[in-house]
């Protein structure tokens, strides 16, 4: 009589046990080792539990792309004909503060602000450096004569408009990661986002922003990873806190 299997030499036929291909006395002595061993019975079932798994992962239907293609081929085609500048953009309103100096055509910073905004918000103003439509370069001195001033971290600033003793109009230059100190502002700005990401307070401003601080407001803005262009409205001047302003009243003799 044959000696009966080990559970060593039944783990090894229990694939072939479960597809019945090993001869008829091989089954039948591994049968009776799985009726007598408990362990051996047990990993037969976790054999049976992965095959279902794997019926799991068999591949489905293949998705017809064709449809999906021909939709985004069709959009693309039709997108053919616009002005390669137009930059599609949410819109955004222009604060209810600056709405009744822009009625009483205040000044032309503000009015060139207007200007930028909806042309920004029609998607005709240009998409690369210095983001100003025509019709506003127009009114300033030609950018060949823009005279930047490098300032601390990066930053870069241009003035393009100044009244005197009124406001005045910037185009600046925040380079990526980079927080503008914390400051007080002794009379009214006007800030609008042309290009790039800014924080502040507890707003993330995109293209197309415009917010607008009163008298005596404070904020510490800050660029994130593409950097920030903005147009700036500036009315009187800035009171920075902290080491900048122990630094500046140092400069100043203050």
């Amino acid at each position: 009589m044959s000696e009966p299997f080990t559970c060593r030499e039944v783990a090894s036929l229990l694939t072939e046990y479960r597809e019945r291909t090993i001869p008829w006395n091989v089954r039948f002595r591994t049968g009776i080792h799985l009726r007598l061993c408990p362990g051996c019975h047990e990993l037969l079932s976790d054999l049976k539990s992965l095959r279902l798994i794997f019926q799991r992962f068999e591949p489905h239907e293949p998705i017809d792309y064709l449809p999906i293609a021909q939709a985004a081929l069709t959009n693309a085609m039709g997108r053919l004909h616009e002005p390669r500048n137009v930059r599609r953009l949410p819109a955004t309103p222009i604060p209810a503060s600056v709405q009744p100096l822009l009625a009483a055509m205040a000044d032309l910073p503000l009015r060139l602000m207007a200007q930028t905004h909806a042309a920004m918000m029609r998607g005709s103003a240009p998409p690369s450096e210095p983001y100003l439509p025509e019709a506003v370069l127009a009114q300033l001195p030609p950018i060949q004569d823009w005279k930047w001033r490098r300032l601390t971290g990066g930053v870069r600033r241009v003035l393009l408009y100044a009244e005197r003793g009124g406001p005045s109009l910037s185009l600046v230059y925040m380079p990526p990661k980079y927080t503008l100190p914390i400051h007080v502002h002794r009379g009214t700005e006007s800030l609008l986002v042309l290009e790039g990401e800014l924080e502040h307070a507890d707003r993330c401003l995109t293209c197309g922003d415009w917010v607008h601080l009163e008298e005596g407001s404070s904020h510490a803005p800050y660029a994130f990873d593409r950097g920030c262009w903005c147009l700036v409205r500036d009315e009187g001047t800035v009171q920075y806190e902290g080491p900048m302003r122990w630094f500046r009243d140092l400069l100043t003799g203050t």
